[in-house]
């Protein structure tokens, strides 16, 4: 039989790492937890008690929430000691479907528990598949608290089996949700058109992460190394560099790949979604590996006074390339700086940029190993631009345009670095980030779009990080969709612009005193300058929008 072990350190909603390892861990924070394949059987009864270990106190009432279906309630009284081994079955079949093993937070008193995981990670016990969907059938599950085999042994194995309200009666829908779209990477983050927010039915979403050491396009030549399960942990823009550091080291240079599934928030009125197509494949090159062993071999071996010419030694171009493929190259980088005082400080310069790049959450990475003589941190200055740039409207709309600079020791000029630089930046709330371009303004006039971004979301904010070579203009935009129809425009100073408008088209401006609306006011053209804040819609001749509106910032 093939079970599974699940370990997290929270009862709240799921989110899961699994891989083909023996490899069991917790973040700190118990929403990310790694699940690995386990062949034992369940147990039937308490641990053997040879020096008279105290029992924990049995499960009771055992039964599935009428109104959640799918989710396995219980009680404990007496003795716990924070581990719980949960095991599902279909009625009339000897092997377990499912276990999992549930670590609660020690300062957790906890009577009443609730598990939600049966709804989204099945295993075929005689195949080992997984089951996208659940069948129909009826379903129970067994409980048993764990003991830590020193003082305390484990309780019995209680099942719902024939208690009230036990077993799950359950009858698969013909509906089903379709399955998620726009699957890309932005290493190492996973972005997809993420409908959560938009579509109650949607309570999660599953990740499976794939490997191929040649690039292919034929999904079965692509083997599943891992993945995240979620509840509301795991959206669109989520990031764990430390566990694609894990996959990576493990399977090398190579193609990786990466595809979502919808889970249902009520597998009774629509069964999860199936498998998005797998995204395009990320390459892990063999020369950014390379650069990132020479860079722990630096760190290991070199003295302070020798880490800046060592570092600046190596292939810039292949250092470039590792800092936007390897989140270990940067963590290197920043242990690297931190022998040398501590890595460049955020300072912004202009008043009215402070509340759009919190300097808390601005980091910059390299950027000491380029000050040769120096003894303090540089400061990276995030101000206003000295000249406005020309921009492409019709390409680009919510421009920010701001200017990088930095003054460090023993470099004349900082258009050319020795060492490249990583940047991570909050995105502005004025852009979206599915459609976040950066443009890096060249001496010359002319601008080049940076293409290696990573964008992805941490606490609710959304972050992009990239690589520099040189400090100059930059103008954080949003790429217009590639579509014919019509798109409202907004550029610097309160200017706007409407273009692709059909016949008829009218341009409302909404004014809003905080969150409460204060008045609504067509406007005059389809283009030119406000003052002010609020939000513009573009209606036809029925009211009806033709566009997504966009907010207007003062």
């Amino acid at each position: 039989m093939l079970g599974l072990v699940l370990t997290a350190l929270t009862g709240t909603a799921l989110a899961a790492q699994y891989t083909d390892g023996e490899r069991t861990e917790c973040g700190e924070d118990g929403a990310i937890c790694h699940k690995t394949v386990s062949t034992a059987p369940a147990s039937s009864a308490r641990t053997e008690d040879p020096d008279g270990l105290i029992p924990l106190g049995d499960p009771s009432d055992l039964r599935w929430d009428p109104d959640d279906p799918g989710a396995a309630l219980w009680e404990t009284t007496g003795a716990f000691q924070q581990k719980v081994q949960i095991d599902y079955y279909q009625v009339g079949q000897p092997d377990a479907l499912y276990r999992i093993e549930r670590s609660y937070k020690a300062e957790s008193i906890l009577t009443s528990f609730s598990e939600k995981s049966f709804r989204y990670e099945l295993y075929d016990p005689y195949t080992g598949e997984c089951l996208m969907n659940l069948p129909s059938g009826d379903y129970y599950f067994t409980v048993q608290n764990k003991g830590d085999g020193i003082r305390y042994g484990d309780s019995d194995l209680v099942s719902s089996k024939d208690m009230p309200g036990g077993i799950f009666h359950y009858t698969a829908p013909g509906v089903q949700l379709a399955p998620p779209s726009q699957v890309r990477w932005s290493w190492p983050a996973v972005l997809w058109d993420d409908l959560r927010s938009k579509d109650e039915r949607i309570y999660g979403y599953y990740i499976d992460y794939g490997y191929s050491p040649e690039h292919t396009q034929n999904g079965e030549d692509i083997e599943v190394i891992g993945g995240e399960v979620g509840g509301r942990g795991v959206e669109s823009g989520h990031s764990d560099p430390s566990y694609i550091d894990m996959l990576s080291d493990e399977h090398g240079v190579g193609w990786y790949y990466f595809r979502v599934r919808a889970l249902s928030e009520n597998i009774s009125q629509q069964r999860n979604s199936e498998w998005s197509a797998w995204s395009e494949g990320y390459h892990l090159s063999d020369a950014s590996r390379k650069v990132l062993d020479s860079l722990d071999d630096i760190r290991r071996t070199a003295q302070p006074e020798e880490i800046r010419q060592r570092v600046q030694a190596l292939d810039r171009m292949e250092l470039e390339s590792a800092l936007e493929a390897e989140n270990r190259a940067e963590e290197v980088l920043l242990s690297l700086e931190e022998a040398l005082g501590g890595p460049a400080l955020p300072k912004v310069t202009d008043p009215g940029l402070e509340k759009i790049f919190d300097t808390k959450k601005v980091s910059v990475s390299g950027a000491s190993l380029n000050n040769i003589t120096g003894t303090e941190p540089p400061v990276l200055n995030i101000g206003r631009v000295r000249e406005p740039h020309d921009i492409r409207e019709e390409m680009y709309s919510s421009i920010l345009t701001v200017d990088f600079s930095m003054e460090l020791s023993g470099v004349e000029g900082t258009h050319d670095l020795a060492v490249p630089v990583k940047v991570r930046l909050p995105i502005p709330e004025t852009i979206d980030p599915y459609f976040l371009a950066i443009l890096h303004y060249k001496a010359d006039g002319s601008f080049e779009e940076i293409t290696q971004c990573n964008i992805y979301r941490q606490d609710g904010q959304w972050y992009v990080s990239f690589v520099l070579t040189s400090f100059s203009d930059f103008a954080l935009t949003e790429r217009l969709d590639e579509g014919d129809g019509p798109v409202i425009l907004l550029g610097q100073d309160g200017r706007y612009q409407v273009v692709r408008a059909p016949e008829g088209a009218r341009l409302y401006l909404a004014r809003y005193e905080g969150d409460r609306f204060r008045s609504l006011g067509e406007l005059d053209a389809l283009s030119g300058t406000l003052e002010g804040s609020g939000k513009l819609f573009l209606l036809d001749g029925e009211s009806r929008p033709l566009c997504a509106a966009k907010d207007l910032r003062g």
